[in-house]
């Protein structure tokens, strides 16, 4: 039932309007707001742990609540937001994506051991070198601008078709189920 639910919101986010590519980056209209992840510690959502950990939301002026849930046998490596949240708060989402910008910039950057002295002891255990070196495997895996591609959403897309009838019925255009145009202000402002 959980697994269904989850299902049919990933469906409707996949078909939400696309927001207008023009929003200027002025007063927050939240100055906090909580994201919900699942399985914190993988390794791809180490952007966020490190735009958190190095102060990168503190810094755009956001309080950051990070839930962690359980996660399922499927996850994304992103931050999703409905089209109407997007739209009454631009400027925060503005900065919330900043913030994960700056990390993966940063990520791009620092040495592995940067990296796991940024991460709290919990995601490595008893072991540093292990996760060190898984680390280094994963590395590659992560984006070096957090920009969508629609190679990306297309394997999103075609991992749902498999399996998920509400999917397959649906007609998607993928091309509209994403916007760049936080990413790329935030990568004109964090060179």
């Amino acid at each position: 039932m959980i697994r269904r639910e989850f299902l049919r919101l990933l469906a409707a986010l996949i078909t939400i309007v696309p927001i207008s590519l023009t929003h200027a980056q002025g007063a927050l209209e939240k100055q906090k707001i909580s994201i919900a992840v699942g399985g914190k510690t993988l390794f791809y959502y180490l952007p966020l742990t490190i735009a958190e950990r190095l102060g990168y939301f503190k810094d755009e002026g956001i309080d950051v609540e990070i839930n962690d849930f359980p996660g399922g046998a499927y996850h994304a490596g992103c931050i999703y937001a409905t089209t109407a949240f997007v739209k009454k708060n631009p400027n925060t989402t503005q900065a919330v994506v900043n913030a994960m910008v700056r990390a993966v910039r940063w990520l791009q950057k620092a040495t592995p051991e940067q990296i796991v002295a940024a991460v709290p002891p919990e995601y490595y255990g008893d072991d540093k070198a292990n996760y060190k070196a898984a680390l280094q495997k994963n590395l590659a895996a992560l984006s070096p601008d957090g920009l969508m591609t629609m190679e990306g959403a297309k394997n999103v897309y075609d991992v749902l078709n498999a399996f998920e009838p509400s999917v397959k019925a649906a007609k998607i255009e993928l091309e509209k189920t994403f916007d760049n145009s936080f990413a790329q202000k935030a990568l004109a402002k964090y060179r």
